[in-house]
Formats: structure tokens, C-alpha cells, sequence
């Protein structure tokens, strides 16, 4: 696959958090990212890996445009997201960014169809056409269409994630940002989910960003970044 521009930049990154109290009464700051960078091409699979803690959540947040940096600066397709109104970041988070998340983070009060047509509701797009592109989703990953009538809470952490996989998809996101998303499957739910990605990547053409501690998941991305101490490195 071809790369070509660069669809997201994060330069000189540092993230700050005030936490806990001292017997002065005063707070300690973390500083969880220390000039962090990182730059991914139109079309890469970027693998990100770091000990527990070490800030990758944070940083993937970050490039989500859901957390503001104490420092730094990202790019989304060009354009410097720290001069955008709230309104602007939640367009781009809504129709140019699909997320996928490590606890699924589906609602139980709607059936699993309309978990995977809700980001395009949102964008007040028609139902009947959602409804017929979430069939096509799920019949390409694994869903039959009685499936989807179910609550979340009446499938498998497999189905689940299969199911958040095609709501990250619903809307044709040029990146797809994905936290652990095999961090609690068993192992056959965590090979199928590999090979979604496989796909997402190589066949639909999608820009990946995972972060994961599995590195036979992170062998499939076409490089691996180290977040170590607060900066990333390459592999």
C-alpha cells in the first residue's frame, strides 16, 4: 500500500496532570508525556507499545482530539486543531475519526444496531440508509443481522468488539484509533479482531493508530513506536 500525506502530527507533546496531596497540603504534578512526537502517514498501521501507565491512553486521547495537551501541538490533515472551536473538533471526531476502545464502550439501552448506526445519527445522517450500511458492516465482520437486534449486554466480548469495530466504521473515518482492543478477549475473539484490523487496514485502506501490549498484534502494523519515559521512539 502506498502512503502518501500525512493525515495526523503530534509535535513536542507534554500532558500534565495534578494528583494526589503532600502533608503540606500541597499537590504533585505527573508529567505523563515529556515532548512527545509522532507523525503517521495517509494509509500507515502505526503499533504503539509502552509499560502500563506509561501515558499511551493519554497519548491516544490526545490524537482522538478528546483531551487538550498541556503543551505541543496536533495536526489533523494539515489543519492545527488548537486553533478550533469545540464545535470543529467534535465534527472531525464524529465523521474523520473511528474509535475503538479496549471495553467496548457500548450503550446496554440500545440493541447493538443502533450502537453501530448512533456516530452517524449524530451527524444527522437518514436511518435507512445507517441501518443497510451497518448490515454490510456486520455481514463483512462475522454479524448476523438477529445479532444486531440484541442488547450488548447479551453477547460475547468478541461480538461486543465486533460490534464497536463496525460503529468506528459507520461513518468512513480516514483514521481509526484503537486502545487495547484485545486486551479482554480470549484468544480465538482476539485473533478474529486481529484480522478485522488486518483488513480495516490492507482492504478498506484505512490509517491505523493501536495502541497494545501484544506483540503479535503489533507485528501486523507496519512499524512500531515505543512510548518510554514520556517520548516515543522506534522499535
Amino acid at each position: 500500500m502506498r502512503k502518501t500525506d500525512t493525515i495526523i502530527e503530534a509535535r513536542n507533546l507534554k500532558k500534565c496532570y495534578e494528583t494526589g496531596e503532600s502533608r503540606k497540603g500541597n499537590g504533585w504534578t505527573v508529567e505523563v508525556l515529556q515532548g512527545c512526537s509522532l507523525a503517521v502517514k495517509q494509509g500507515e498501521y502505526v503499533a504503539v507499545m509502552g509499560r502500563s501507565g506509561g501515558g499511551k491512553t493519554t497519548l491516544l486521547r490526545i490524537l482522538g482530539l478528546t483531551l487538550r495537551p498541556t503543551e505541543g501541538t496536533v495536526f489533523f490533515q494539515g489543519r492545527d486543531t488548537g486553533d478550533l472551536w469545540e464545535e470543529e473538533l467534535a465534527d472531525i471526531r464524529r465523521r474523520d475519526i473511528g474509535f475503538v476502545y479496549q471495553d467496548f464502550q457500548l450503550l446496554d439501552s440500545l440493541s447493538a444496531l443502533h450502537n453501530i448506526i448512533l456516530p452517524g445519527l449524530l451527524d444527522k445522517r437518514k436511518g435507512d440508509g445507517l441501518k443497510e450500511q451497518a448490515f454490510r458492516l456486520g455481514e463483512r465482520f462475522g454479524l448476523q443481522k438477529d445479532l444486531l437486534g440484541k442488547a450488548p449486554y447479551e453477547l460475547s466480548g468478541g461480538e461486543k468488539q465486533r460490534v464497536a469495530i463496525c460503529r468506528a466504521l459507520i461513518n468512513n473515518p480516514a483514521l481509526v484509533l484503537a486502545d487495547e482492543p484485545t486486551g479482554n478477549l480470549d484468544e480465538k475473539s482476539a485473533g478474529l479482531v486481529a484480522g478485522m484490523l488486518k483488513e480495516i487496514h490492507e482492504i478498506m485502506g484505512k490509517t491505523i493508530i493501536m495502541v497494545t501490549h501484544n506483540p503479535q498484534l503489533a507485528r501486523q502494523a507496519d512499524r512500531t513506536c515505543i512510548l518510554r519515559e514520556g517520548r516515543m521512539t522506534e522499535n
